[in-house]
């Protein structure tokens, strides 16, 4: 017994073996405590019409060795029922079932020629299925013996170890599962040593059929022999699996909330940024305009180049905050014609701040393609989905190639809904160098949360196919494991293409007719851009008042509603929205011509402006030109 304690306090300091341990390696009496679990085999023997064996499968010799020749009763002397149940094919039955409990399935069914002449018969024995450990461990009780080293389990307990016997040896069963056992002999180790009253682990194992599971394991010390020495343990053994789980799958769903709220709060934030950053654009470029008017009456060209390259400028930047919105706007699909060259470089310009540099882009695409009508944000998060894809395929580097091409398609099969489709498309490729996807994945890459990732959602294949198909368009995917993939999208070729000229800043001088006696109110909380528009307004004839306030803006308007031929108003000011503003006037003036502008608005936009009442919308930052037409067009009517 000292020299048990010695050597647990010797396991204490950090030795690897206990003395048991030892006691086994030593007297080589370390015994298989693990169940096998081979998988259930199958034993054909085939009898002629003398109930002689004329054939056996290997697994059948191997059992009952060549029996090729022996009778029937030979065969199965250890089994009289399968002899009993063979006579029944004498008096017509073709195909007998039964069992011999705790060895075998049986079956016989007899053999018949061409001609339907019986010529023997087949018997075949199964192996009964082992039991399985249940799905859900009930709650179990364990004992440990340091003077005999015997672990004493459940049932249950020895199902789901895979164990012989519900006594095992424990240094063997330390062996055979050293997660589950050694961190419960950590725990006895402590008792053993008095260092504590009991112990509570959690911990994750492989169970005998290779299923995960969560168990919460208490010990206490149950024995203590005369000299106060600790020789028993006992406590309990809890499945947690079913906690465990729920408890991941709710950080899973609660992380995946947090990323989609912190996804609201980035469009909410460009949004707001958008709004600001708007105004100031129409201010920069409104300016600009109003200086180039100044500029033609001169003579001094390098003044008006100058100024063209600040709006030019400008107008670059109203498009990356239009760039920004896109993905803030997912609910509104707003299709357009688009040159599939300039939108993939300008995508591939977002797209690089996310790609390593030893990731190199080349882009093909042939000269005079077909315009492709889509929606802009879809056609960018489809782009970047694929290149993202194509990124993590590539860990230690690559290259991405997209290429553009018109391809008359004579038959072809869309690789996401599995149609058929023919025509005219605009092919855009996009191909990497990474590490391709097996057949197996390659037959699911766009169901949802499909991902050959560690880390994804899986989400992004499946949403370029939701996008193509919204857009009627369709999918090919070209990939062999370790040797790349190429996924080719066919987009429908708008009517009518060509190159969108660029947009030139608006210049005209002269004054609209009739405009002398026109009066307009125009509210906006950017000072910079109210005193823009009045100044613009005035150049044309028009008679401006001004306020940079919707209360102010509100008494002006309701001192003299009749005064004023036409509103030009801000959707987001403090006090009162443009909307708001908008429904108290037309209380006054039905007819009243209101123009909206915005520079980012979740309330309103073109397409449902008319059910406030209201005639124009003009988006943000402003175009002079178009700007000036609307005013024209409201004051005819």
């Amino acid at each position: 017994m000292n020299e048990i304690y010695a050597g647990m306090t010797q396991l204490a300091a950090g030795e690897t073996k206990s003395p048991v341990d030892r006691n086994f390696s030593n007297t080589n009496k370390k015994k298989t405590v693990m169940k096998e679990h081979a998988k259930p085999t199958e034993l054909i023997f085939e009898f002629d019409l003398s109930s002689s064996c004329r054939w056996v499968n290997d697994d059948a010799a191997q059992k009952f060795g060549d029996v090729r020749g022996q009778s029937l009763a030979q065969v199965f002397s250890a089994y009289p029922k399968v002899i009993e149940q063979y006579q029944r094919i004498d008096i017509g039955h073709e195909f007998i079932y039964f069992e011999v409990p705790d060895a075998y399935n049986w079956v016989i069914q007899t053999v018949r020629d061409d001609n339907g002449q019986l010529t023997g018969a087949v018997v075949t024995a199964s192996a009964l299925v082992a039991e399985s450990p249940p799905l859900v461990l009930p709650s179990s009780v364990w004992a440990y013996n340091l003077l005999t080293d015997q672990l004493t389990v459940s049932e249950a307990v020895s199902l789901v170890f895979g164990f012989t016997d519900t006594a095992v040896d424990f240094s063997a069963a330390r062996s055979a599962m050293p997660i589950p056992m050694g961190m419960l002999r950590d725990g006895c180790r402590r008792l053993f040593l008095r260092d504590a009253e009991f112990f509570l682990k959690e911990f994750q194992f492989k169970d005998a059929t290779d299923r995960v599971r969560w168990v919460s394991v208490r010990g206490q010390v149950s024995s203590i022999d005369s000299s106060g020495h600790v020789i028993g343990l006992n406590g309990s053994i809890e499945d947690i699996t079913a906690r465990v789980t729920e408890l991941n799958n709710r950080h899973d769903l609660e992380y995946k909330i947090l990323r989609v709220q912190k996804m609201e709060a980035i469009g909410e934030l460009a949004g707001g940024i958008a709004h600001d950053f708007n105004n100031i654009l129409t201010s920069i470029m409104g300016y600009t305009e109003l200086a180039l008017m100044e500029s033609l009456q001169e003579t001094n060209s390098k003044m008006s180049t100058y100024l063209q390259e600040v709006y030019q400028g400008g107008r670059r930047a109203r498009e990356l905050v239009g760039k920004m919105l896109t993905f803030s706007r997912t609910d509104q699909i707003q299709p357009q014609n688009f040159a599939l060259m300039q939108q993939v470089k300008d995508i591939v310009k977002m797209l690089r701040a996310s790609l390593p540099s030893s990731i190199e882009i080349r882009i093909d695409i042939d000269e005079g393609l077909p315009e492709v009508f889509i929606d802009e944000s879809f056609l960018q998060q489809m782009i970047m989905n694929i290149c993202i894809n194509s990124r993590d395929a590539m860990p230690d580097g690559g290259t991405i190639y997209i290429r553009g091409r018109t391809r008359l398609v004579r038959r072809g099969r869309c690789d996401s809904c599995h149609s058929e489709f023919v025509g005219d498309y605009v092919e855009l490729s996009i191909e990497d160098t990474g590490c391709g996807i097996s057949d197996t994945m390659l037959n699911k890459v766009f169901e949802p949360y499909a991902t050959t990732k560690e880390e994804g959602s899986g989400m992004g294949l499946a949403m370029v196919h939701g996008i193509m198909h919204r857009q009627g368009g369709h999918i090919m995917v070209d990939s062999l494991h370790n040797d790349g993939t190429e996924i080719r999208v066919f987009l429908k070729p708008s009517e009518s293409y060509g190159i969108n000229s660029p947009i030139e800043p608006y210049v005209e001088v002269s004054r609209e007719e009739n405009t002398t006696n026109k009066h307009i109110l125009v509210i906006d909380d950017e000072v910079s851009l109210v005193y823009f528009l009045r100044e613009l307004l005035q150049k044309k004839g028009y008679v401006v008042t001004v306020a940079s306030d919707s209360h102010e803006a509100w008494d002006l308007f309701s001192a003299t509603p009749d005064k004023f031929h036409l509103v030009l108003t801000d959707q987001t000011m403090p006090g009162m929205s443009g909307v708001q503003l908008a429904a108290k006037m037309l209380t006054l003036r039905e007819d009243l011509p209101i123009i909206l502008c915005t520079g980012y608005s979740d309330v309103v936009d073109e397409t449902n402006i008319n059910q406030y009442g209201i005639m124009g919308y003009m988006p943000k930052p402003i175009n002079t030109k178009e700007l000036l037409e609307s005013v024209k067009e409201l004051l005819v009517v």
